[in-house]
C-alpha cells in the first residue's frame, strides 16, 4: 500500500538530494568514454547485464564493440552541434528496448543507459492536457494544486508537495536538475575505473546514511525538481514521494520537467498579478495615514491602515519602533520581550532585513519562551538617510507543526517598500514614479498574457480575441475575410530526432519568417502545438489561396540548420454570412486535413 503516516521535513528533502559519486542506482547502467571515444574509462558493474553480453572486463572493450558503430557515431554527431549538451538514441536489445543518453561533448562524454518498457504512447497528449488545465487557473494557489495533481498522475507518486526556499533563513535551496531515487532499498551499483564522472542526478545512488534516513520514514521512492527562473534561492522544489518503489523512464521525466516548467511560468505570471494587487492595496492603505510623517505618527492613524497590512502579509501583529517610540497593532510579543528582539536584530546587522518561520530554532527561542505561540518574524529596518532609526516587524503565529508559513520573496520586497514609505512622507514626484512603474508592470503583464513564449507571436487566447473582432467587423461591413490554418509536417519527428529545444527553435524561426511575409493588417497566432492561424482581413479566398501557396513554397526553402528542411500543410477558407469562430476554424481545419491526406506540403481550400 502506497501510504505514509507523516509528511516529510526539510532534512528528508536534503537527504533525497544527496548522492554518492562512486555508485549509481540499479535501474540503469553507465559508461564514460575517453577523448577519442575509443576506450571506456569508467563503467558500472551491471553494464554487461544490461547489454545482454557475457560477463567480461568491459573496460577492455571499445564503445563501438558494446553499442555498435552507428549508434556511437550518431551520438558523436549530435554532440558536435553547437549548444547541444545532450544526445539520445534508442538501442534495441534481444530482450528489451533501451535509451542511451550521452552528455558532454563530441570528444568526451558520459553515456547513461536505461530501459524503455511499458511507456504510455500519448505522453505529448497528456502534457497538452495538463497545459490546458494550467491555463484555466486564475490564482497561484489553484495552480499549485493542479500542478501537484499533475505530478501524482504523471509519476504515480502518492504524495506531492512544493517546498519554497525562504531567503535569508538558511533554508533548503533548489538545485539545477531533476533528482530521482527509484528505490531507497535497492543496492547501489559500484563504478569501476576512473570514478570522477559527471552523471545526472537522476542516476546517482543515495549515500547509505541518507538511504537509511528515508527508509526510517517509510519512503521507498522520491523525486525532486527545481522550480526557479534565474536565482535558485528564490524558487523551490517540486517533490513527489511514495512508500513503494517508482522508476520513471527518461521520456516520463522529460514530460514532468516540461509540465512543471509550463506550470511555473504560469505561476510566475499569476504571482506577479497577485503581487501588483497586494502592492496597490498596500499603497492605498498608506494613503489612510494622511500627511502625518513618521515623527508624529499616531496610533489612531496607524490602526486605520494596519488591518489591511496584516491581511496583506498574513500576519497576526505588527510593530513599529522609531526614536524610542513603539506602535503596534494586532497580536505581538510583550514590550519586555521586544527589547531582547531589538538587541538581536541590531547585533545581526542594522542595515539588513531578517526573517524566519521557525523562531524556536534561532537564538530568539530563549527570548520567546514566555510566549512560544509566535513562530514567524519578518523585520525590516526603517531608515532616515543612511541611518537605521527603527524597525518594522511583522509576526506570524505557529501552526500545528510549530512553525509559521514561510515568508516569500514578495513578503520581503513589499515589507521593504512599506518601510520606505513609513520612513518619510511620499512626495508628489515619488507618487508619479510609483504610478509609472505600476503602469509599466501592467503593460508587461498585458504583453505576457497575449504572447506565446516560444514563438513570440500571439498566443491562442489572443488570436481567438482577434478572430472574434474580425468576424464581428465582417458582419457589419460584409467585406471578405480569410483564414489560413497551417501545421508543420512531421513535427514529432523533429522533436524525437533533434530534441525539444530544436523543435522550439523551428517554431520560433517559422513564426518570425511567416510574420515577415504578411501584410501589416494580417494577424498571426500560434493555435496550438505546431499549428498556426493567419487571419487575413479584406482578402478573398482566391487571394488567400495564392498567399498560402507562396508561404508553402517558401517554408520548404527556409534554412533550418538545427533541424533540416521542413514543410507545412495549409487549409484555407473564407468567411461566409452566419459563420462563427468555431465553424470557420473547423472548415479551415478540414481543408488542412485534406492537404495532409493528399501528401502534405500542399494547400487545400474549403
Amino acid at each position: 500500500m502506497d501510504s505514509l503516516e507523516t509528511d516529510l521535513v526539510a532534512s528528508d528533502y536534503r537527504a533525497a538530494l544527496a548522492y554518492d559519486p562512486r555508485a549509481i542506482q540499479p535501474c540503469g547502467c553507465l559508461m564514460a568514454v575517453d577523448r577519442q571515444w575509443r576506450r571506456i574509462r569508467l563503467a558500472s558493474t551491471n553494464l554487461a547485464d544490461f547489454l545482454d553480453l557475457p560477463q567480461a572486463d568491459v573496460l577492455s572493450l571499445s564503445p563501438h564493440q558494446l553499442l555498435g558503430a552507428s549508434l556511437i557515431e550518431a551520438l558523436q554527431h549530435q554532440l558536435s552541434r553547437p549548444s547541444t549538451p545532450r544526445a539520445s538514441r534508442r538501442l534495441t536489445g534481444r530482450q528489451r528496448s533501451l535509451l542511451v543518453t550521452a552528455h558532454g561533448s563530441a570528444v568526451t562524454a558520459t553515456l547513461e543507459i536505461e530501459p524503455l518498457e511499458n511507456l504510455d504512447d500519448d505522453l505529448t497528449g497528456r502534457g497538452v492536457a495538463w497545459g490546458r488545465r494550467f491555463d484555466a487557473c486564475h490564482d497561484p494557489q489553484q495552480l499549485e494544486s493542479v500542478l501537484l495533481q499533475a505530478v501524482q498522475e504523471i509519476t504515480g507518486h502518492a504524495h506531492a508537495c512544493i517546498r519554497y526556499c525562504t531567503p535569508g533563513a538558511g533554508d533548503l535551496e533548489a538545485g539545477t536538475g531533476l533528482r530521482m531515487v527509484a528505490d531507497t532499498q535497492a543496492k547501489p551499483v559500484p563504478l569501476i575505473g576512473d570514478t570522477t564522472v559527471d552523471a545526472s542526478l537522476a542516476f546517482h545512488a543515495l549515500p547509505d546514511r541518507q538511504a537509511r534516513q528515508l527508509r526510517r520514514r517509510a519512503v521507498r521512492s522520491v523525486l525532486a525538481f527545481p522550480l526557479h527562473d534565474e536565482t535558485p534561492s528564490s524558487g523551490g522544489l517540486l517533490i513527489g514521494y511514495s512508500a513503494i518503489p517508482r522508476y520513471l523512464a527518461p521520456p516520463v521525466r522529460q514530460l514532468l520537467q516540461l509540465v512543471a516548467q509550463a506550470a511555473w511560468q504560469r505561476h510566475q505570471l499569476l504571482e506577479e498579478r497577485s503581487n501588483l494587487r497586494r502592492r496597490q492595496r498596500l499603497l492605498d492603505a498608506y494613503e489612510c495615514l494622511g500627511s502625518e510623517g513618521m515623527q508624529h505618527l499616531s496610533i489612531r492613524s496607524l490602526r486605520e491602515a494596519g488591518q489591511t497590512w496584516l491581511e496583506i502579509f498574513q500576519a497576526c501583529g505588527m510593530l513599529l519602533t522609531q526614536g524610542g517610540q513603539i506602535n503596534g497593532i494586532g497580536t505581538h510579543p510583550e514590550k519586555s520581550t521586544l527589547s531582547d528582539i531589538l538587541r538581536f536584530l541590531d547585533a545581526n546587522g542594522r542595515r539588513r532585513p531578517w526573517s524566519h518561520h521557525d523562531l524556536a530554532s534561532t537564538p530568539l527561542a530563549g527570548e520567546l519562551t514566555a510566549d512560544p505561540s509566535f513562530a514567524g518574524l519578518l523585520a525590516v529596518p526603517l531608515r532616515t538617510g543612511n541611518d537605521t532609526t527603527g524597525w518594522l516587524m511583522l509576526f506570524r503565529r505557529a501552526t500545528a507543526n510549530g512553525t509559521s508559513p514561510p515568508w516569500q520573496p514578495a513578503d520581503l520586497h513589499q515589507a521593504q517598500e512599506l518601510a520606505r514609505l513609513l520612513s518619510a512622507d511620499m512626495t508628489l514626484c515619488q507618487a508619479r514614479q510609483l504610478a509609472k512603474r505600476l503602469q509599466e508592470h501592467n503593460t508587461t503583464l498585458a504583453r505576457l498574457a497575449h504572447t506565446d513564449p516560444v514563438t513570440q507571436v500571439a498566443n491562442r487566447h489572443r488570436i481567438e480575441q482577434v478572430l472574434d473582432a474580425e468576424l464581428l467587423a465582417c458582419e457589419h461591413s460584409h467585406e471578405p475575410c480569410s483564414l489560413l490554418l497551417f501545421d508543420v509536417d512531421h513535427f514529432k519527428r523533429i522533436n524525437d530526432t533533434h530534441g525539444h529545444d530544436a523543435g522550439d527553435r523551428v517554431l520560433y524561426h517559422l513564426a518570425q519568417e511567416t510574420l515577415a511575409r504578411l501584410r501589416t493588417s494580417d494577424h498571426l497566432g500560434r493555435w496550438g502545438g505546431e499549428e498556426f492561424l493567419i487571419i487575413a482581413p479584406n482578402c478573398t479566398l482566391h487571394a488567400a489561396a495564392d498567399l498560402a501557396r507562396r508561404l508553402c513554397d517558401e517554408i520548404a526553402e527556409l534554412p533550418m540548420p538545427f533541424a533540416g528542411p521542413i514543410s507545412a500543410s495549409f487549409g484555407v477558407t473564407q468567411w461566409s454570412a452566419g459563420d462563427t469562430p468555431k465553424s470557420i476554424v473547423r472548415r479551415a481545419d478540414l481543408a488542412m486535413y485534406q492537404a495532409k491526406q493528399a501528401g502534405r506540403s500542399r494547400v487545400r481550400t474549403a
